[in-house]
């Protein structure tokens, strides 16, 4: 079968739009319409998803032009996909996996550049948290009480849910989806998110409900995740893009992400309104260490974003084993196999290739080179 056949964006607001079709069984083979569309239409609507991509190597088909062409989607993806098809009628979505061709970075880095305006402009972020576990029904039937109460009420004035169940929505944070990167850009903006898991679907509100109490008192003495504190809201700003992209490196420094290089594309639409300074820095093009060494020099033009003593330290490759190093003319460096980010606070941000001593230096630990940013 011949494959699906990306046809190129005409404009900077451009995105597709993938229209599932519905089907009666779930295992009917998926069928879908890419449809070109523009953020500046007022009565575009659409849904956007969240999900984590998961194993790439993983895939499977779903079908275009009445089934005569075919596109690899990864496993998670296509779960998605399924998941979200109605019974009877098209569902317009906007997935990244899709909606993007992945193979033409130029256009991924234009893309990646109006994120947050096409999940700003989507009616509804649906979130996929894929299988559910067994042990979730006492949670989710608590979820949906909650949420047929705010329906009928529009709050939710409840008895405290049982230990049993803030055990379970303990274990449910621990989901990649909630440490996911892309998360902050995904959400962030949004008051309408709504969550699936296996065959149960809940409303942020509630869950957030249930997470600091019914009536107002928090009852959970679990962690609630960075993502969703920031959920209709705007992380902190301050003077510059540049520091608020060091903050926000600071604050994000435990997210996953599949490709290193989104660590800080994720972040650009949360850097302040001058964000835009950040898009030359958002090249798929670039290896790791070339994304990770313009950064750094992004984020030293700003007297004061980095401080003398302040160490900055990128180096790629598979040990996490670290360890100060002194150089030979007495300054030192943060010695490590992974992407770290060395402070004088000894705070480790997973971040970049470049350290920083008396003077900027960037050094390639595989080639033993040096060269001083100035």
């Amino acid at each position: 079968m011949l494959s699906f056949r990306y046809q190129s964006l005409q404009h900077n607001d451009s995105v597709r739009l993938l229209a599932l079709h519905p089907s009666l069984h779930d295992s009917d083979p998926i069928r879908c319409t890419i449809q070109h569309a523009r953020l500046s239409d007022t009565f575009l609507k659409f849904e956007a998803v969240s999900y984590t991509w998961g194993n790439a190597a993983q895939t499977q088909v779903i079908y275009f032009h009445n089934g005569t062409r075919e596109l690899h989607v990864g496993h998670n993806c296509y779960n998605a996909l399924r998941q979200l098809r109605h019974k009877h009628e098209d569902r317009l979505l906007w997935i990244d996996a899709i909606c993007i061709n992945q193979n033409n970075l130029q256009e991924r880095a234009r893309q990646v550049r109006i994120m947050s305006e096409i999940y700003s402009r989507a009616a509804k972020v649906l979130v996929i948290l894929g299988a559910s576990n067994a042990n979730y029904g006492p949670l989710f039937e608590e979820l949906a009480a909650a949420d047929e109460e705010l329906l009928r009420t529009g709050d939710c004035d409840r008895e405290p849910p049982s230990e049993a169940v803030l055990r379970l929505l303990e274990d449910l944070f621990q989901h990649s989806w909630f440490k996911r990167v892309w998360v902050l850009q995904e959400v962030c903006s949004k008051s309408s998110v709504q969550f699936f898991c296996g065959s149960a679907s809940f409303s942020y509100t509630s869950l957030e409900k249930l997470y600091f109490g019914y009536r107002g008192t928090v009852v959970t003495r679990i962690y609630w995740p960075i993502a969703l504190r920031w959920i209709g809201s705007q992380p902190e700003e301050f003077s510059s893009t540049q520091l608020n992209l060091w903050h926000l490196l600071g604050k994000t420094r435990e997210y996953l992400a599949t490709d290193p290089k989104d660590r800080v594309f994720a972040l650009q639409s949360l850097t302040g309104p001058e964000r835009s300074v950040m898009d030359l820095l958002i090249d798929y093009a670039q290896s790791t260490e070339e994304c990770f060494t313009e950064v750094a020099k992004f984020l030293l033009l700003v007297p004061g974003a980095v401080r003398p003593g302040h160490t900055i330290c990128i180096f790629s490759g598979a040990s996490s084993a670290c360890a100060l190093r002194e150089l030979p003319d007495g300054r030192w460096a943060l010695i490590s196999g992974d992407c770290h980010i060395f402070m004088e606070n000894s705070e480790f941000l997973e971040y970049g290739y470049v350290f920083l001593c008396d003077e900027y230096i960037a050094c390639n630990q595989d080639k033993n080179e040096e060269f001083i940013l100035r």
